[in-house]
């Protein structure tokens, strides 16, 4: 549960509630197997947002040449192991993730399985927060002068 600052409110929320964009900034927190880790970046600190697919494309290249030269060596069992286990590797270890960056720091967000659209929607409701609070800090400080 995130405590929100006076006047900040919340814009959109992951459906597994690990990535909150409010009114003033971006929060992600991050739980798996015991590990807890979480980042806050202020929205007006944001330089870029970029979504990377890194998909270890070395991986199915040598499982399918381990599979296949299984063909022509004896004994047959370990090439094709070592085949399956290449191909097991890309499967897992592909990771599509949305980076956040800022001078100090980058959130780096799990997108894996969501579709692009999805994705895109993320970045543009981020990049719009963003504009709408430079916008707001801007109008409050020419009422101020």
């Amino acid at each position: 549960m995130i405590t929100l600052f006076p006047n900040e409110r919340l814009i959109c929320q992951s459906t597994d509630g690990n990535v909150n964009l409010t009114t003033h900034r971006v929060l992600y927190e991050y739980k798996r197997w015991g590990n807890f880790y979480n980042q806050s970046i202020l929205l007006e600190d944001i330089t870029t947002c970029e979504n990377k697919d890194t998909p270890h494309t070395w991986a199915v290249v040598l499982g399918i040449l381990f599979i296949v030269s299984a063909f022509v060596a004896t004994p047959r069992t370990p090439w094709i192991i070592i085949g399956i286990i290449c191909l097991g590797i890309y499967w897992n270890a592909q990771k599509n993730v949305v980076i956040i960056s800022c001078p100090n720091t980058k959130v780096k967000i799990s997108v894996d399985g969501m579709r692009h659209e999805k994705i895109l929607d993320l970045i543009n409701k981020i990049e719009q927060a963003k504009q709408e609070r430079l916008v707001n800090k801007n109008i409050t400080r020419l009422r101020a002068s």
